[in-house]
């Protein structure tokens, strides 16, 4: 169950705790970096594709045949590719790229193009509709009232690792949970599936005249054990829905609880004990 709080208590206690310093085994710190790692990776290119889908909405002069798309990162930008399919021969016909931390509207650089895909962007393309194809059995077909699902891809080099994640139709909701995690190998061929969380867990409005310092949810035993790259990619793609005073994230997991800072984008994570204790009043 997620808890969205009026006031949560104890965090002024764990101030020390919450030290920067790796916490555990050094395992359990690349652990740490990784889920970080990814959950920013996934911001971006999720960013990069709200974005670009407003440049898109906003410019009547790029009439495009219907079309998917994705975002990828390049060494020195954040690139969307809208592509359409033709006689099962797909084609880039508009990119929009962003310098890196620029995905703003303001910033973007279409191009109406019609080139075939890179060898890169073929691969990504490939398990974004591989996804799309797995997705009415990993979801009976249907997802939670005023969400949507949204299928974002991470070439992680010697694998690539898609997201399906939900979206939000409704203002002032955080649509966390029901997301899945599918790995692919470098022959393009699915590797693992993994289901994220057992449900959907979304944040919601805090009632009138409500503080709302923090919010929470709990990974029940068998699902990760830290916040997951969507939890992280979720709380920043709708951090103007929380109220200004929201600073942190917590996720309790079966022996660790994750804090994460939405305002810094750090991640901390301590023995679930030691914080049960610490916040405590």
């Amino acid at each position: 169950m997620l808890l969205l709080r009026p006031k949560f208590l104890g965090f002024m206690a764990l101030s020390g705790l919450l030290a920067p310093a790796p916490v555990g085994p050094a395992d359990a710190e690349a652990e740490r970096q990784q889920v970080l790692r990814e959950g920013l990776a996934l911001y971006e290119v999720e960013r990069a594709s709200w974005v670009s889908d407003d440049v898109l909405r906003a410019q009547p002069s790029l009439p495009l045949p219907p079309v998917t798309f994705l975002s990828y990162p390049t060494p020195d930008s954040v690139r969307t590719v809208f592509i359409a399919v033709a006689g099962n021969q797909p084609t880039v016909v508009l990119q929009v790229s962003y310098a890196k931390g620029q995905l703003q509207a303001s910033q973007a650089r279409a191009r109406q193009t019609g080139r075939p895909l890179t060898e890169q962007e073929e691969k990504l393309f490939l398990v974004q509709q591989d996804v799309l194809k797995r997705r009415r059995k990993l979801t009976d077909n249907q997802s939670p009232a005023g969400t949507t699902y949204n299928v974002a891809v991470l070439d992680q080099g010697t694998a690539v690792k898609a997201y399906l994640l939900l979206g939000a139709t409704t203002t002032g909701v955080v649509p966390l949970g029901a997301d899945f995690c599918l790995t692919y190998g470098p022959d393009g061929k699915l590797q693992r599936t993994q289901k994220l969380h057992q449900s959907y867990v979304p944040l919601t409005p805090p009632p009138a005249g409500a503080t709302v310092q923090a919010s929470m949810h709990t990974h029940l035993p068998g699902f990760p054990g830290l916040i997951t790259a969507t939890d992280i990619c979720t709380l920043l793609l709708y951090r103007e829905a929380l109220p200004p005073t929201h600073q942190r994230h917590v996720v309790l997991g079966a022996e660790s609880a994750s804090v994460f800072e939405l305002e810094t984008q750090e991640l901390r994570a301590v023995p679930r004990q030691e914080f049960e204790q610490n916040a405590t009043p």
